[in-house]
């Protein structure tokens, strides 16, 4: 199975390091990462639910993508949106490095 790969590497205000890779199925565009065995009570699927989201609580305990981002959402917890950190994103074809907030680095969208 062919993967690719995005890292992400922050350089919190405190200095703390972290790293988080995303891998996912080429073909398929699954994320691979194994999820977390302690959810928290946010991640099921039943807890405000995307109103476009084609998954039924009665089949999936939990949202697939919140599961996933519950070990990077942990290293956040005391920081503001809009502390500022140092920021890499890491792919096969490039790498991109900028400061941003926190709201910046952890949303789906940069205004690059």
């Amino acid at each position: 199975m062919a993967t690719y790969t995005i890292e992400y590497r922050m350089v919190l205000p405190d200095q703390q390091k972290v790293s988080y890779s995303l891998q996912f199925d080429e073909q398929t565009v699954q994320l691979l990462n194994p999820v977390s065995p302690e959810l928290p009570e946010w991640t099921r699927l039943s807890f405000k639910q995307c109103s476009h989201c084609p998954l039924s609580a009665d089949h999936h305990l939990f949202c697939p993508l919140a599961a996933h981002l519950v070990d990077l959402i942990r290293h956040f917890d005391g920081l503001m949106s809009y502390d500022s950190l140092e920021l890499q994103v890491i792919t096969e074809q490039r790498t991109i490095s900028r400061n941003a907030t926190v709201q910046e680095a952890l949303g789906a969208y940069w205004d690059w």
